[in-house]
């Protein structure tokens, strides 16, 4: 899974707690089951207290588990070869961007605010 696919994972699990109205104690139980068997047995061998953590902690240790991890370097080449399609509307051309950008980890040396 790539960062930008575990990002639309959170919303996904985001929209999914308050459609249901899970309590807290409920949560590990349901991430747990929505996740396929090689990623149980990694939560399982990883963390012996999954089941009593809190959100947080679960969804950082999910997302070590199940991203793959790649130099922000990887990142930024892909993204200054990110060009427009001849047909490609500039709105969608701009999602892709962004899109990319995230995970570059950019930063300004003279800015007080997050790139990202």
């Amino acid at each position: 899974m790539t960062h930008a696919e575990f990002r639309k994972f959170t919303i996904d699990w985001d929209v999914f707690k308050k459609l249901s109205n899970l309590n807290r104690e409920q949560i590990p139980l349901h991430i747990y089951s929505a996740c396929d068997s090689s990623v149980q047995n990694s939560i399982i061998n990883t963390d012996d207290q999954f089941f009593n953590s809190n959100e947080e902690h679960i969804m950082k240790l999910l997302e070590k588990i199940v991203t793959k991890q790649s130099n922000p370097s990887v990142h930024r080449l892909a993204f200054a070869n990110t060009s427009q399609s001849d047909n490609e509307p500039i709105k969608d051309y701009v999602v892709r961007l962004k899109s990319t950008a995230k995970d570059c980890n950019f930063s300004c040396p003279n800015c007080q605010f997050d790139l990202q």
